[in-house]
């Protein structure tokens, strides 16, 4: 997105492209972990999710706007492993 983002004529542009994203549909079967334990990983990622990063983008991943913590809910699972490993491994600011 980001070579995409920076051609944008200003702010307003970038509130139309948001605006529009938003409308649009995550398709139900697209960016989910497919593995033959996807149960037992889904049940373990609960546990950790809900100690280590609730706090700060809530229970159910809504995020917290006020301190700018992003919403996780929806999001590929794709997107949020690249996002997470990339923390991980001190790439990105987290």
């Amino acid at each position: 997105m980001y070579p995409f983002a920076r051609k944008l004529a200003d702010p307003r542009a970038i509130a139309d492209v948001a605006a529009y994203v938003v409308t649009l549909c995550i398709p139900n079967d697209s960016g989910k972990y497919q593995g033959a334990d996807a149960a037992a990983q889904i049940a373990e990622g609960k546990l950790l999710y809900l100690k280590e990063c609730s706090q700060c983008h809530q229970t159910n991943g809504e995020g917290l706007k006020e301190m700018f913590y992003p919403v996780l809910a929806g999001q590929h699972f794709q997107y949020l492993l690249r996002q997470m490993t990339e923390i991980n491994d001190a790439k990105h600011p987290g």
